[in-house]
């Protein structure tokens, strides 16, 4: 499977990301592309909960949710997200590979940054190394 994103998301705005798409001369909005996954839970939760992940002509975003508790001890969602090129054995790696994978990633997260204030995203650029660890760790190719 080929990796084109992945990151943590916080109401829908990337907290760390890796971007590995090459892309030539476009310019990708990773904004917009979160607001969309926000948007896209928002419309699933009314009729098919839950959601995993959602398959394109191109791409495939896969989502796993996590509980956060930020500076003043309140519970927050948070999302780790994979973005992954077209691939048509999604089905059979999600149980076993992809969703271990953002449990991983959550984790890994949530051990290093429970507790913290989520406004100053300088403070998370470090864990973009762990999510090229992670990423190795299960042997995902990255473009």
């Amino acid at each position: 499977m080929i990796i084109r994103e992945a990151g943590i998301l916080f109401h829908g705005t990337p907290i760390v990301y890796t971007n590995y798409q090459k892309a030539g001369n476009i310019n990708l909005n990773l904004i917009c592309t979160s607001k969309l996954i926000r948007e896209l839970l928002c419309f699933s939760k009314c009729i098919i909960p839950p959601i995993e992940y959602f398959e394109g002509l191109d791409y495939s975003i896969v989502i796993k949710k996590g509980t956060f508790n930020n500076a003043y001890g309140e519970k927050q969602e948070i999302l780790a997200f994979i973005v992954l090129g077209k691939d048509y054995k999604i089905e059979m790696n999600l149980r076993t590979k992809i969703l271990p994978l953002l449990e991983n990633l959550l984790a890994k997260f949530l051990d290093q940054y429970n507790g913290r204030e989520l406004l100053n995203l300088e403070q998370f650029e470090g864990f973009k190394t762990t999510i090229n660890k992670v990423l190795e760790q299960y042997q995902f190719v990255k473009t």
